[in-house]
This record gives structure tokens, C-alpha cells and sequence, in this order.
């Protein structure tokens, strides 16, 4: 489409200099461009557009006729748009667009009236076409390539076969492209010879059975060869991921040196709208670059000045991090982390630099004018800081942004400062909006999407967070909120006010595409300043742009601000942070493998549940022992009163003094243990990237093998740790209920014991290789404790012999036991009744 738009423009238009800013920067006519006002779309997706973007069709059009829909969705890689401001141009020229981005007005199909066939598309429909269901744009360019060649082929032909033979056609190339080019000259008639031997075809003839068989043939070794050499949805999906890694290379380029690139308002429509007004006896001496001015400030006001000029990237840095600033809309285009990598190994970018919206938004009069939209001038500070000036056409009156990073940490200090425009800005409607896409850093990107989304903390209430499993979710604030944070698994973009947030007006979203390869999801913070009118109104914000590390996160002082870090609600978080982290940390030191320290701790975590382990084992030794005396209650109440069977065992227990609850409590009190380190380990940055044995990634899933399928629920790859966890979960329970006492009536547990693991088996395929490795060895430790208790420090007979001489000891009941037996009693005679 871009370029059929150029030749039309040149040829038709008469725009002898039209091309692409792709192509010439500088070109007088750009109707195709990298368009600046696209920036400040929400839904848009940036300059960069990836993967399916829907198009609204106009009724009556030529591929309204194709697609038979008012609406589809097409696949889109590309940067460079359509020139809205040259639309009205090309109508009147008589080519119209037909397809519409209804998100972004961007156009994305143009046709040419009064031809037989003129379509020009910015998409790709070639990524939604297969040689079994090729693309209706390409099945209608073919047959009115037939009709306009006047070929007909009379034989009965399947849809598919009639496609592919017209393929084959041997089109003479100069007229068809004289037909596609010239709609007023139509190309004389085409004889057609078949590639099989036999006499030519005749206008209006059949096809031989020679031609039809030859033509079979060809049909089906290309459709056989296609199949055969069709990429596997691995390879497809691999080759996309690399494709679009490319972004990231060039964004790369821009934090290494600064681009300038020449930049010109969105104000051609204005200057067109202002030209047309002009009486025609006059236009030719009417100066276009006045109108330019007059429209600039039609547009901006005092801020005029500061529509045009030159985006310039101005880079500061410390240890840590490593921000370039755009001197077009003064926001920072690329925040990258110095000391991580992608699992990729490339560099790790917080945001896309090629998409969303960074601006300060303010009005004007009535004017709504936009940092956005502002060019600034940069002073150097230093390494690590910037200040940027949007001028206006009064000298002591302008906008300032001042961004300074800490001399070694993760923190960027912002302060938007308007001079001397008391009059002019009420600072109470400004407002300060963050559209921001995070990239693919891990290995599995539906894993890092799900711990992915917007949390947030007013003055007065506990942290609290978007849904991360829902596709869309937003929030309006309803308090003075101290901090909002873009949270992408490991890392983490806060904006954070001391003064706090205003409540009135402010919001935030979080969403994202499961077709989008490239982002987790896209993050979106509105929030309100409350200032009054002053001769210098400062706004100071701060932004943490690093790692979730806990302590890090601690360290900043910022009230629960280290609960941007999902460790679990209520005890399960206390767990963590009391126990689990402190004997993590403290093993971390001796900077030991990783695989080492997780070892190490399940042994430490083993040891201090160790009294609990025991007493829960003495407890199932002590009701096992029973057993005969249980067998004799069984046989005896085998068809009686359930009641009766359930009063005789807890006299029987009584008499023994065996508390049946005692086994339990000691289970009940480490579950919240195993719980924690199901929150732990995923959420543990240190495991990021750290490889033990055969896993690659200890924060990731750990893969053995690569299977050519995906299997529901499980996946696309086997996790050895995983498996291992399952098996050694068997052999635990198998060993666990020959300690446990035999109860009849419990059919379900003999069902449980392999029913839960292979539940494990699903569940934690996709989870980080590290839990599935710390619950493996606490299986094998419970199962070396189990036994080590049975052989070498319990003696059953001992037991059995205590237990028989309590029951020959008379017990007084205790209350609980007789209210229970006279609840027993009373339910028998209300039976009998």
C-alpha cells in the first residue's frame, strides 16, 4: 500500500516529491510517516505495530464485496503510516480508504474508484493464508486477474484446484501490469496454452483429459510439497520471536549514541483548512509558511514555539540504570537495567520504546496541550541528570522537566516545573499519564503474564492490585494514593508521590493480548496533582525502575512497598518474611550454587519441623497398635448402629489415652511452611537465570524434553524435577499410609494417593524448576525420617504394652468426653421416638 500511495501521489496528484520518512527524511510531501500524534493513542500500540489490529470496512467498497464482514482483523509489523493530512487529497484524486483502524484512525486500505480492481493494504495478509484456505483478498485478485484476461476454464474444478491452475497461468507480465496500472485501457485478450501436450485452447473449448491430468499433477505436488515442507508451529513461533527481537535491537542503538531525527507538527490539515479559506485570486501570493505559524498557534498557544523541532536523545545513567531522554515530549524512551539480561541475553529494556504515552497534560485557555506534543531544550547536569526546557513565545514563561538519578540505586527523580503561568494553567487540572508496555524478559511469557499487573497503595489502607488472570481490569482511585507500580514478574516501574496522588479523576488499567508474542501486558496510570495557581508550581515525583528484590524493595522505606512482592496473605506472608527469606539470605552469603542453598534450607526447614514430624509419628504409632482391638470393634458393629461403632472407639481411645486429634495438629501447623515456599520460590529474583543440573533457569520450568505438541494443561515440554517430585510423592504416601491405622469406610484415600501427584504432575509443569525441586527433596528427607523413626527409635511392642495398661487403669472422663456421650444418648432417643 505505501507504495502504490507514493506512485499515486507522484502520477496522479502530481506531487513529484511524495515518498515515505523512511525512505527520505526530508521529503516536502511525507504521505506516508512515522505521524507524532499517533504517540498520544491509548489503544494504538506505539509506532511499532505487531500482531492483529482490527479494520472497520466501508459498505459499498470492493473488499466489503471480498470480505462479506463490516469488520476483521489483520496482522500488522510495521512502523511507518498512512498521512492522515493528505487524506482529503487523495479522495479527490479518486483513491479512497476503505479500511479504517477504528482505535487509532489509521488507515488501512485504500482502493481506487472506477477500476476494475484497485486494492493497496498496510497489513500482511499473507501471515493468514495457507495454501487450504488462502486469503480472500488473494482469491479475488486472482479470479479478477481471470476475467480481466477473459481466460475461461469450462472444466468442473474444485474451488481449491481452480485456484491453484489459475496461478500457474502463464500471464504475459506487461499487460496484466498495463491492466493494473491503466484502468482506461483494458489489455487485449490472452490465448492460453495448457502445459500438458496437446492442441492449444480455443477461446470458449474445454480442456482436454491430458491438461486436466497435468494440471492435477502440478496442483498436487505443490500442495504435497507445501505440507511437506510447511514449518512446524514451533519453528513459526521461534522464527516471530526473533523477528521481533529486532525492536529491541534497534531501541538498543538509541540508548548507545543519540538519534536526531527531524520532526514536524501535525498541523497540515490546519494549514490546508486556513489555505482553502484563501480566495483563489489570491492563494498564489499568500505565504503557506505564515500559515504554518498561525496554525501552530492556533493549536498550542504560547507553546508554539515548542511544536517544531528535533527529537534528540539525551542519555544519563549511573551503576545501576541507563535512561535515554527524548527531548521530543521529555520522556524517558529507554530504561534499561544494567546488571540483568533477558533469558535471550539481551538487553533489559522496562518498557517499549516504541509504544505508549509518557505526558504531562494541562490546559491552556481552552486549549488541551500536551508535554507530549512539546519539543525541549537539554542542560546536561551531569552524568546522572537533565533539564529540559519547552520554551514559549514570552521568554520568562516556559515549562521545565528536571530528571536526576540516584548516585548508586534504582530511583529517577522527576520535577515538572511551570514558570510564570499562573495565568494561563490552572495546575489543579493537571494531570500526568503513563502508557506503558512491558517486553517478553523470561522464559516462559504466560508464566511472567500471570505475575504481571498494576499494584498500588493509598496513605491510609494496605497494598492492594489489579486482577493478574483477567485480560482487562482497571481501577478508579478513590483515595490519596501514595504509590502505583507497573509489576512485570522481576521487575517493577513505581511512580511514587510523598504528597500522594489525588483521588479525584485519577485511574488505572492494566490489559494485555494472548496473540501479543513480545509484551506481557499494557499498563496505564491517570493520576491528578492537587496544586494551586502560583508564579512557580513544582511537581515532584519519584520513579523506582529496578529489580523485585525484597530487600531492595524494604530498603527504600516506602510503606509496604516491598509487598509489591507476592509472598502470600496472613501467616503464609509472615512465614516468608520471618523465616524462609532470613535463612535464604543467610545461606546466600557463603555464595554457594543455588541448587546447594535450596538443599541446604530444605534440611534446615526439615530439622526445625522435626519435633512436629515426631510427635505426629508417635501419634500414628500409637492409634496403628490398636489395630486389634479396632478389627474386634469393626467385626462387632459390622451391620449396627454407626453410632454405637463410633462410641466404642472413642471409649476405646479414652481408655488407651490416645487423642486421634494429636496426629493432625502437628500436620495442621506445617501447612502454612509449604505454602509459603509455593510463594517464595516463583517470586525469588535470585533464582533468575541461575542454572542447577539439567535446569537452565531455576525461576523458570526446567525441560528434559521438547515435545512437538501441546498437551492441555501441561504443556509443550516434559520437567524431569517435576516428575521426580510426583514420583517421590507416591513413594511418600504409600510409606505414610502403612503408618497411618487402617479406617474402613475410606475408600477415596487409596484414590488420593495417585491422584494427587499426577494433579502435581499438571499443575507445576510451567512453575519454577526450584519449588519442584525443593518439594522433591523434602519428600525424599520425610521419607529417610519416616524410616530412620520406625527402625531405629519407635517400638511398637513397648507402645502396645503402655497402651494395654492404661486401658486397665481406670479414667475418670473428662468433660468434653461426657458432654459427648450424653449428645450420643439424646440423639438414640430421639431415634427411638
Amino acid at each position: 500500500m505505501q507504495c502504490a500511495v507514493i506512485e499515486f501521489a507522484r502520477n496522479v496528484l502530481g506531487m513529484a516529491e511524495a515518498n515515505s520518512t523512511e525512505m527520505n527524511p526530508d521529503t516536502t510531501a511525507p504521505v506516508i510517516a512515522m505521524m507524532e500524534e499517533q504517540k498520544a493513542i491509548v489503544n494504538k500500540g506505539g509506532t511499532m505495530r505487531l500482531g492483529a489490529y482490527p479494520c472497520a470496512i466501508t459498505e459499498g467498497s470492493l473488499v466489503s464485496q471480498i470480505y462479506k464482514k463490516k469488520q476483521v482483523s489483520e496482522r500488522h509489523r510495521h512502523r511507518y503510516e498512512f498521512n492522515n493530512a493528505y487524506l482529503k487529497a487523495f479522495e479527490k484524486g479518486g483513491m479512497v480508504a476503505t479500511g479504517i483502524n477504528p482505535q487509532g484512525k489509521l488507515v488501512e486500505i485504500v482502493e481506487v474508484r472506477d477500476h476494475p480492481w484497485f486494492v493497496g493494504v498496510q497489513f500482511h495478509p499473507e501471515y493468514r493464508s495457507t495454501v487450504a484456505k488462502p486469503h480472500p483478498l488473494f482469491v479475488a485478485f486472482v479470479q479478477a486477474a481471470v476475467k480481466a484476461a477473459r481466460v475461461e476454464v469450462a472444466s468442473p474444478l474444485p474451488p481449491l484446484l481452480q485456484l491453484t491452475t489459475t496461478s500457474l497461468l502463464p500471464f504475459p507480465p506487461a499487460p496484466l501490469l498495463s491492466f493494473l496500472s491503466s484502468p482506461s485501457n483494458p489489455p487485449p485478450p490472452i490465448s492460453l496454452r495448457p502445459f500438458a501436450h496437446g492442441a492449444p485452447c480455443a477461446r470458449g473449448s474445454s480442456m482436454d483429459r491430458n491438461s486436466i491430468i497435468g494440471f492435477t499433477l502440478i496442483a498436487a505436488i505443490l500442495i504435497g510439497w507445501t505440507l511437506w515442507t510447511a514449518p512446524s508451529a514451533e519453528d513459526m513461533a521461534r522464527a516471530q520471536h526473533e523477528q521481533d527481537s529486532l525492536a529491541q535491537v534497534e531501541l538498543e542503538k538509541k540508548a548507545a549514541e543519540a538519534e536526531k531525527t527531524p520532526v514536524t507538527a501535525p498541523v497540515a490539515p490546519m494549514v490546508d483548512e486556513l489555505l482553502a479559506a484563501v480566495p483563489d485570486s489570491l492563494r498564489d501570493s499568500v505565504n503557506v509558511d505564515s500559515l504554518r505559524d498561525l496554525a501552530l498557534v492556533q493549536r498550542y498557544g504560547l507553546f508554539s514555539a515548542a511544536a517544531e523541532g528535533k527529537a534528540e536523545q539525551v542519555l544519563i545513567e549511573n551503576d545501576k540504570l541507563q535512561i535515554g531522554i527524548n527531548t521530543k515530549g521529555g520522556r524517558p524512551d529507554v530504561i534499561r537495567l544494567k546488571d540483568y539480561k533477558t533469558y535471550k541475553g539481551q538487553p533489559l529494556l522496562l518498557q517499549d520504546p516504541d509504544s505508549g504515552t509518557y505526558a504531562y497534560q494541562f490546559f491552556l485557555g481552552n486549549l488541551d496541550v500536551s508535554t507530549a506534543d512539546m519539543h525541549f531544550t537539554a542542560e546536561q547536569l551531569g552524568p546522572g541528570a537533565v533539564r529540559l526546557k519547552a520554551p514559549t513565545s514570552v521568554p520568562d514563561k516556559y515549562v521545565s522537566l528536571t530528571y536526576r538519578l540516584d548516585s548508586s540505586g534504582y530511583f529517577l527523580h522527576s520535577d515538572l516545573e511551570l514558570v510564570g503561568l499562573e495565568q494561563e494553567v490552572d495546575p489543579g487540572n493537571l494531570f500526568f499519564q503513563w502508557d506503558l508496555y512491558g517486553l517478553n524478559h523470561e522464559k516462559h511469557l504466560p508464566s511472567e503474564r500471570q505475575k504481571s499487573s498494576i499494584y498500588y497503595k493509598y496513605f491510609n489502607g494496605d497494598r492492594d492490585y489489579l486482577s493478574e488472570t483477567d485480560e482487562e481490569d482497571s481501577e478508579k482511585l478513590e483515595g490519596r494514593t501514595n504509590w502505583i507500580a507497573f509489576k512485570q514478574d522481576f521487575f517493577s516501574v513505581a511512580l511514587v508521590s510523598d504528597q500522594g496522588f489525588a483521588s479525584s479523576g485519577s485511574e488505572i488499567a492494566v490489559a494485555f493480548r494472548e496473540q501479543d508474542s513480545v509484551h506481557t501486558k499494557r499498563f496505564n496510570a491517570k493520576v491528578f496533582f492537587e496544586h494551586e495557581r502560583s508564579a512557580s508550581v513544582k511537581v515532584p515525583m519519584r520513579m523506582y525502575l529496578g529489580p523485585n528484590h525484597y530487600n531492595t524493595l524494604r530498603r527504600t522505606g516506602i510503606d509496604q512497598f516491598d509487598r509489591i512482592i507476592d509472598l502470600g496473605w496472613g501467616i503464609f506472608g509472615w512465614m516468608n518474611r520471618w523465616l524462609v527469606i532470613p535463612i535464604f539470605n543467610f545461606l546466600d552469603g557463603w555464595n554457594w550454587s543455588y541448587g546447594i542453598i535450596i538443599l541446604v534450607l530444605t534440611l534446615v526447614i526439615k530439622m526445625l519441623l522435626m519435633p512436629l514430624t515426631w510427635k505426629n509419628f508417635v501419634a500414628s504409632a500409637r492409634m496403628r497398635v490398636l489395630k486389634p482391638e479396632m478389627d474386634a470393634i469393626n467385626a462387632k458393629h459390622k451391620e449396627g448402629d454407626a453410632l454405637k461403632k463410633q462410641q466404642a472407639v472413642m471409649d476405646l481411645y479414652r481408655k488407651a489415652g490416645v487423642n486421634p486429634a494429636s496426629g493432625c495438629v502437628p500436620m495442621l501447623v506445617q501447612m502454612p511452611i509449604l505454602y509459603a515456599m509455593f510463594r517464595f520460590f516463583p517470586s525469588s529474583i535470585e533464582l533468575r537465570q541461575e542454572s542447577f543440573l539439567w535446569a537452565d533457569d531455576l525461576s523458570s520450568y526446567d525441560s528434559v524434553l521438547n515435545l512437538p505438541f501441546e498437551v492441555p494443561f501441561y504443556g509443550d515440554h516434559v520437567s524431569l524435577f517435576t516428575l521426580l517430585m510426583a514420583a517421590s510423592t507416591i513413594v511418600y504416601s504409600l510409606i505414610n499410609q502403612q503408618q497411618m491405622p487402617q479406617q474402613q469406610g475410606m475408600p477415596s484415600m487409596k484414590l488420593m494417593i495417585w491422584l494427587f501427584p499426577i494433579m502435581m504432575l499438571f499443575f507445576l509443569n510451567n512453575f519454577s524448576s526450584g519449588l519442584s525441586y525443593y518439594y522433591l527433596l523434602a519428600n525424599l528427607i520425610s521419607i529417610l525420617q519416616m524410616t530412620v523413626f520406625k527402625h531405629w527409635f519407635i517400638d511398637e511392642d513397648k507402645i502396645r504394652a503402655q497402651l494395654l495398661l492404661n486401658m486397665k487403669t481406670p479414667k475418670k472422663k473428662s468433660k468434653w468426653q461426657q458432654r459427648l456421650e450424653d449428645l450420643q444418648k439424646q440423639q438414640q432417643q430421639a431415634r427411638k421416638r
